[in-house]
């Protein structure tokens, strides 16, 4: 009988150290799949740090280009802005022109007007003494 409790409780402690094994086998697996699963984690997190590099970069040119891209458009609403002026200060000197000249054709009319009437009035006065 003490050797069939012996065989037992070797059966048991045999089966009890192939659970134990299993179990460390499982346990050695796990660590395996999360160490592959970390340097996977740091191969992508590398290529993610990466491309942020290189978009901030971008980020950073497009900046610079936008900031370009201002300074141009200001200095070309600036001249926009003088030859609009500029344009405007013309047209009123060629108005103030037109103006004059017609002033003075409008003087020279009345001065001949005046001047036939006159004449109309002496051929008048003359017609009259006669």
């Amino acid at each position: 009988k003490q050797l069939v409790d012996v065989i037992r409780a070797n059966n048991a402690l045999t089966a009890k150290a192939e659970e134990l094994e299993k179990h460390c086998k499982l346990s050695e697996h796990g660590v395996e799949l999360r160490q592959s699963n970390l340097e996977t984690l740091n191969s992508k997190m590398e290529k993610l740090q990466s491309e942020v590099t290189k978009l901030n970069s971008e980020l950073s040119s497009t900046r610079t280009e936008r900031d370009r891209l201002y300074v141009k458009v200001s200095n070309l609403e600036q001249r926009k802005t003088a030859d609009i002026n500029r344009i405007e200060e013309q047209l009123q000197l060629e108005h103030v022109e037109k103006v004059d000249k017609l002033t003075s054709k409008l003087e020279g009319l009345i001065n001949e007007l005046q001047c036939e009437r006159v004449d109309h009035e002496v051929s008048k006065q003359a017609i009259n003494t006669l």
